[in-house]
């Protein structure tokens, strides 16, 4: 499995498992830290989720998506605020 990843997993790589995939192909030329602009996306993007997250009183799990849920500990971690 090591050695599949880092075969086949890079950043280097136009597929869905490369590390970094959240970003466009492609991702960076290295592993550094995220830019400037980089980190508005991350924190926008975050405080898009974590608005939308939903309690599911049937399950007790948070949605995330119309058909995935995480638990609260994970939600807390993603979105520690009040």
């Amino acid at each position: 499995m090591f050695l599949g990843v880092r075969l086949g997993g890079g950043p280097q790589h136009d597929t869905s498992y490369r590390w970094g995939y959240g970003w466009p192909f492609p991702y960076r030329a290295d592993y550094g830290p995220l830019t400037p602009e980089e980190l508005k996306q991350v924190a926008g993007k975050t405080r898009k989720l974590c608005a939308s997250l939903r309690l599911n009183p049937a399950t007790g799990g948070i949605v995330v998506d119309a058909d995935k849920e995480i638990d609260a500990e994970q939600a807390r971690r993603i979105c520690p605020g009040p």
